[in-house]
């Protein structure tokens, strides 16, 4: 792995000889409190396992799958580590060691025949919440949920389906690979060959397309950081959900008496990918709210469920995450938490029960016209 070590040397030095600064910032570290799956714990184990001095045992590997790749560590990291990249390519080293396992095995099949992780064809389904009058193969202006939200939040679907009836949206149909994934939780299984290929088929599909509205902000990363690699070009014909409907609908400023909502937001796809300060300008100019930052309210801007796969291998945390999310809502006296992943807000409903409201940017703005 001598090329690994080359290509991170600083990571690994500088994290596995660290006072374990930035654990405060590490949402799995919250979760299960195992100093193993700490940053320090993690980058320690690279350490040992990139220079030889451990051995890639499938045990010895199953630590690495406890990292959101949130960035949170690096935001607070004096020397901007890269922890999160550094261990999805060791995962994509060890697998030059270590035979995949029954779960990464299952993941690549299901890429493979549906364009997704869960293993089945979810077209139909989506189908079956679109109206037929939306299901245009020909059309140039698509709405592309993604597998993910067609799996976990219908509800985001039908909301943007109903706002494009009742503002006279016309234009916009259901793209023809609105049910394919945007391929993180291959690249951050380390399934590398597998994600590079799920991304070509997926920028082959939608290039035909002018415009690409999508909820994805995992989308959106995608095609600009993978994509474009490939040489595909979408980047400037592919908008947020939010971008999207600012641009169509009138501004509404809130009320002085607005409820106060606290924002989740997925600090890594947002943020990294430049969507973060268009969604505050949206909330800000169409929602009649008044919307607060976790961060800015005392608490950590971490997600929830995350990109990648650590969703799928770890739900305990995610369950855990969104009930600790909900308890520092209700403590900080938040009607409701506006969620910018809907994959995010499906964790948070699903926890929720007497908790604050969930609602993601798409639902609420259907729900104020």
């Amino acid at each position: 792995m001598n090329t690994l070590v080359t290509q991170h040397t600083k990571e690994l030095d500088y994290c596995s000889s660290c006072p374990k600064l930035c654990n405060f910032a590490c949402p799995v570290s919250l979760a299960d409190g195992r100093e193993t799956h700490t940053p320090h714990g993690k980058m320690t184990l690279a350490y040992l396992l990139a220079t030889g001095r451990l051995s890639p045992t499938p045990e010895n590997v199953e630590p690495l799958s406890h990292c959101m790749a949130c960035r949170l560590c690096t935001l607070y990291c004096e020397h901007r580590n890269e922890v999160g990249e550094t261990l999805a390519d060791l995962r994509a080293e060890l697998t030059r060691y270590v035979p995949r396992n029954a779960r990464q095995e299952a993941m690549a099949q299901s890429y493979h025949r549906f364009g997704q992780a869960y293993g089945e064809d979810l077209m139909p389904f989506l189908r079956n919440l679109v109206p037929k009058a939306r299901q245009v193969s020909e059309a140039t202006l698509i709405y592309v949920p993604t597998a993910d939200v067609v799996r976990q939040r219908p509800e985001e679907i039908r909301a943007f389906f109903d706002l494009a009836e009742t503002e006279g949206l016309d234009s916009i149909a259901l793209g023809e690979s609105a049910a394919l994934c945007h391929g993180l939780p291959l690249w951050q299984a380390g399934l590398r060959d597998a994600f590079m290929d799920h991304v070509r088929r997926l920028c082959q599909s939608l290039a035909g397309a002018r415009r690409i509205v999508t909820p994805s902000a995992a989308l959106i990363y995608v095609l600009t950081h993978f994509g474009e690699a490939l040489g595909f070009r979408l980047r400037h014909r592919v908008m947020f959900v939010s971008e999207f409907l600012g641009a169509e609908l009138a501004e509404r400023q809130p009320p002085a008496d607005a409820p106060r909502w606290l924002l989740q937001e997925d600090p890594y796809v947002t943020r990294f990918s430049g969507l973060s300060k268009g969604i505050r300008d949206f909330a800000q100019q169409h929602l009649p709210l008044q919307v607060d930052d976790f961060a800015e309210a005392g608490e950590a801007a971490w997600p929830i469920c995350g990109a990648g796969d650590f969703r799928f291998n770890h739900p305990a945390q995610v369950r855990w995450l969104a009930r600790r999310r909900i308890e520092q809502a209700l403590a900080l006296k938040a009607e409701g938490i506006l969620c910018t992943d809907p994959v995010d807000a499906a964790a948070l409903s699903a926890e929720a029960k007497d908790g604050p409201e969930i609602l993601t940017l798409t639902e609420w703005t259907r729900r104020s016209r």
